[in-house]
Parts: C-alpha cells; structure tokens; sequence
C-alpha cells in the first residue's frame, strides 16, 4: 500500500517529536516529585493543568483544521493561514485573560497563584507553535515539528536537570519551562518561513462567519475532549487539596508515556486520510483498519503490564510510600489506554470523513457525565472515584464511537476477533500473572518481546510488514 510509505514517513517525525516532548516532560514531572514531594508537585501540576486546559482553548481546534484543510488545497494554503491567524490571536488572548481571572477569582495559595501566571505565557507560547505546527502538518513536514521538539525539550530538561536536582524555588522552575517555550515559538517561525515564505502574519478581516462555522466544531471537539480527560484533577483540587493532585498526577504522567503511540499514528495519518476520503474511500477504510489492528495489537501489553505491576512501577519511579495510593489508580488507567488506543480510530474516521459534528456531540455529553459523577464521587471516594469515572467516561465515548459508525466497525471486526490477537492476549495475561507469583516483574520485558515478534509475523500482512521498514529512504534531514 503506498499510502503507508507516507505514513510511515510521517510516524517516524511524528514519533520523535512527541516522544521528545513527553520524554524530557515526564522526566522532569518525575524528578520534582520524588525532590519536592507530594504537595509541591501537586501545585506546579496543577498550574500545569490549567496551562494546558487554556492552551486547548486557545488552540480551539485551529491546528487540526489546518493539518485537514491545507492538503486538501496546498495552492491556496497561504489564504487559508491568512483567514485562520486573526482568530486564532483572539483565543489566544480570551485564554490569557481567562488565566488572569482565575488567578485574581479563587483562594489558591500564593505559589499556585504565582505559577499559574507564570503558565501563563507558556500558554500563549505553546498554543502559536501549535498552530504554526498545523500548518506544517497540513504540508506533510512533520520533520520541522521534529527539529523544535527536540531542541526545545531536551534543552529544558538539560537546563533544568540542575535546578531541580538543587531543589530551586519551583517557582523559577517554571519561569524556565516557560522562556524555553518562547525560543521554540521563534524557531517554529522560521521554519514555517522556510516551508511558505509569502504566509503573512498580519492580520485580516475577512469571511469571518464562514471561518468562524467551519472551526466551531473542531473547537468545541478539542476543548471538550480535553475537559472529560482533565476535568478530575481540577475537582481533586477543590475537594481533596493539592496532595490528592499529586497523588493522581503521578499516574496520569506515567499514562502519557504509552499514549504516545496513538498520538503518533493519528498525527501522522490525519492528512493522508483527509486527502483519501473523498479521493479514494477504499484507500480511506483499508489505512483506518490498518491503524486500528497496529494500535489494538500495541494496547494489549501496555494495558496488560500496567495493570499487573502497577506496584511494582510506581514503587520503581516513585520510590517510599508517599505515592502508594497511585497504585489502585494506575490499575483502573490500564483499562484506560487499551480502551484509547483501540477507540481512537473511530473518533479519527469521523474527523476525515466530515462528520467531525458527531465527534464534538459524544465528547460534550462525555464531558457533562464526568462533571456529574465526580462531583459525587470524589468527595467519597477521592483519586479512586476520580479514576473510575475516567474509566467510565472512556467506555461511553468509545461506545458512542462505534455506534455512529457500525458499518466501519463491523468492517473492523476481524481484527477484535482475530485469532492470534486473542491468543496473544491470552498467552500474555497468563505469563504476567505467573510473574507475579514469583516476583520477577521485570522478565515481564522479554514476554511482550515474544508477543511483539509473534504479532509481525502472525497477525500483521506483508503490505502491514513493510510499513515497519521505518528507516528505508528515511532522511532527518529532508526539507
């Protein structure tokens, strides 16, 4: 399939690029909270929290359109920029100001108050580089995100490895965090500038309600499908305090790690798929099943090991028993990703085939539900009523996924019922099991080796074998 030459080629950036952001991220979130303890961490997550929150309503979905819209019609890519920029500078400043009055509008201490200033200019840094990503995305040059990724986040964790190792005030951790952010938004300018030297950064009125229609409904989607994900670390703040925070932050960074892989896939695939939908459906429906049978057949030893040695991870990263209470939480986040990784595909269909209204619906009412249920929850329960109404609002949005699209799904269904898959997964929730027995956790690597190797030669068709030819003809430094 030669569709999956390019997606290989897109993964391959995209796979850095977030594996660098998330590497350098989960480092750092590690080191403040094994050095600062529970509640310091706590506070600098949760302004990290509300940083990200805004960023996604600053990015209202402007990034995504982008990456759909520009390879649809390259030529006119510029006007498109052009029609998108200004209203992308006025979320950009409502998400500014909305950081302000949270700050002057609530009681939290005077640290969670001064960082999540602070956060607040990395916001308005990430949410522009993200837009300027889109564009890139939507030109299919993925290896220039690459470049800013690794440059940005490996020179933060570089710079900051000896603060943090120092205990510095957390407080100029953050400034830190944030400055880098800055130097990543002017190096993504003058890539941007390498790839369409006549985009115009000022700014135009013009066709504002059609604009206006056209991204509403990606804005809603990505502010919403961040707030049923995020949503229980702001309540845990309100009803159980910072420690509770940083109790439950300490799975959710370790969660982040796996979900890299269908970030990857997706920010890889989106533009090929938007271009295949109403180009060639049949080329459009092959790549999706294909991204689901990879992401179903990577989920299973992610889902499988997080769960059976959940204490053994967080004792491993987090060591004493300050963080006990995360191991329960990171059980119920095990179900979590297999739950992710296999439904992701479906709300991506959705995207690319126009129907991206849907989408929006499930994750607004996915929203609604989580606010209800953790309102009664967490104050009985605390991290573990907020990890399982996650758990549930996953299964409802994945549910909603598949029934909207029963025709894909039942397309699909021989990679859910595939054979192998299920031997697989049999095999390999036996052998951890028996690890556990015997203590020997860490053999559990070459297991999920064996189900790897098993799966190429066993599940994957030699036209799926050759997208894992990842280095053929691949240049970091293509232009």
């Amino acid at each position: 399939m030669s569709e999956l030459i390019n997606v290989r080629k897109n993964s391959v950036y995209s796979f850095f690029s977030i594996f660098f952001r998330l590497f350098s991220n989960v480092i750092l979130f590690w080191l403040i909270a094994r050095y600062y303890g529970k509640e310091i961490f706590g506070q600098f997550t949760l302004a990290q929290t509300f940083a990200s929150i805004f960023v996604v309503f600053a990015d209202f979905g402007f990034d995504m359109l982008l990456a759909t819209e520009v390879p649809k019609n390259r030529d006119n890519a510029v006007s498109i920029f052009s029609s998108f920029f200004p209203i992308k500078l006025f979320f950009t400043t409502i998400a500014f100001i909305g950081m302000i009055l949270l700050i002057v509008l609530n009681d939290y201490s005077q640290d969670v108050k001064i960082l999540i200033f602070v956060f607040s200019f990395y916001a308005i840094f990430t949410t522009i580089t993200n837009f300027l990503f889109g564009f890139l995305k939507g030109h299919e040059k993925l290896q220039y995100e690459t470049k800013v990724s690794f440059t940005v986040n490996f020179g933060t964790l570089v710079i900051l490895l000896f603060f943090v190792l120092n205990k510095t005030n957390i407080i100029t951790i953050a400034i830190i965090f944030a400055i880098t952010r800055f130097f990543g938004l002017l190096l993504t300018v003058y890539y941007t500038l390498r790839v369409q030297p006549n985009i115009s950064f000022k700014i135009k009125l013009a066709n504002y309600s059609k604009i206006i229609n056209q991204v509403l409904i990606f804005g809603l989607f990505l502010i919403f499908g961040n707030l049923y994900f995020q949503l229980d670390t702001i309540l845990l703040s309100f009803y159980k305090g910072e420690s509770s925070v940083g109790i439950y932050q300490a799975v959710f960074r370790i969660v982040l790690l796996p979900l890299i892989l269908p970030e990857v896939m997706i920010n890889s695939i989106l533009p090929v798929l938007s271009r295949n939908f109403n180009d060639n459906y049949i080329t459009w429906n092959l790549l999706g099943k294909t991204l689901n049978k990879f992401l179903l057949i990577l989920g299973i030893p992610f889902f499988l090991g997080s769960f059976f040695f959940a204490e053994n991870i967080i004792n491993l990263i987090y060591v004493g028993k300050e963080y006990a209470l995360s191991i329960p939480v990171l059980k119920i986040f095990s179900l979590i990703i297999l739950i992710r990784f296999y439904a992701e595909t479906f709300g991506l269909m959705l995207t690319t085939s126009g129907k991206q209204n849907y989408r929006m619906i499930i994750v607004v009412a996915a929203t609604f539900i989580n606010l209800a249920l953790n309102m009664y929850l967490i104050p009985i329960y605390g991290v573990i009523g907020a990890a399982s109404v996650s758990l549930i609002t996953n299964i409802f949005v994945m549910f909603s996924f598949i029934l909207i699209q029963k025709n894909l799904f039942s397309n699909w269904s021989n990679n859910i019922l595939n054979s192998n898959i299920l031997y697989g997964f049999i095999s390999m929730t036996l052998l951890f099991y028996l690890l556990t027995l015997v203590n020997l956790w860490y053999l559990s690597f070459l297991i999920v080796l064996g189900y790897l190797v098993f799966a190429y030669f066993k599940i994957l068709s030699a036209s799926e074998k050759d997208f894992f030819s990842f280095f053929k003809n691949f240049k970091f430094t293509n232009n």
